[in-house]
């Protein structure tokens, strides 16, 4: 059976994890972290 999709409201905040295999930390360091909100920006 397929998952209902996701509600989305405008100009409300989303809640977005991000985790590596096996919940291991995702970024190595604040330049990893930097980088991926860098690119996730608009």
């Amino acid at each position: 059976m397929a998952r209902r999709p996701r509600l989305y409201l405008p100009n409300c905040p989303l809640h977005i994890i991000q985790r590596g295999n096996n919940r291991y930390a995702y970024f190595r360091d604040d330049s990893d972290y930097k980088g991926y909100l860098y690119f996730k920006s608009p």
